[in-house]
């Protein structure tokens, strides 16, 4: 990359609102609440395939419309910088925490409704909602 080159990366547009806004990440943060919390209130399996899709597909286009809407920014944000972590850690992570979900979620919805808790999914739900905009609201502190 020549100087040129990178002097004119500096001028581009920064159209990515869904992090660089507190409205992108409460939209993360609920989609993850809402995805999280489905079990409770939708029981046939075919209905959720559906309702996941869906909900998918919604948060999909409000991504690009919040990706389109351009941004009055005085300055241009300064890049992320690199991290350290390996790729490699990143996706065992982010794999084990598939497994988890789908695994132990289940079995701990199965012990709360058990223990009385009447929407256990629901209460995921919001755990994984506040998970999700805590680490977003860091990341975005952390970059500037």
């Amino acid at each position: 990359m020549t100087n040129e080159s990178f002097n004119n990366a500096d001028n581009k547009e920064d159209n990515y609102a869904l992090d660089d806004t507190l409205a992108g990440r409460v939209v993360q943060a609920g989609f993850a609440g809402v995805a999280l919390s489905l079990p409770d209130y939708i029981k046939n399996p075919k209905a959720l395939i559906t309702s996941y899709i869906l909900l998918l597909g919604s948060f999909t286009g409000l991504v690009g419309y919040l990706n389109a809407i351009d941004e009055d920014e005085d300055t241009t944000p300064e890049p992320p910088a690199e991290s350290s972590l390996p790729l490699w850690q990143l996706i065992a992570g982010l794999g084990t925490i598939a497994v988890l979900k789908v695994l132990g979620l289940r079995k701990l919805a199965k012990a709360l409704t058990k223990r009385g808790v009447k929407k256990p999914w629901s209460i995921f739900g919001g755990v994984g909602a506040g998970v999700v905009f805590a680490a977003s609201e860091y990341g975005a502190r952390r970059g500037q």
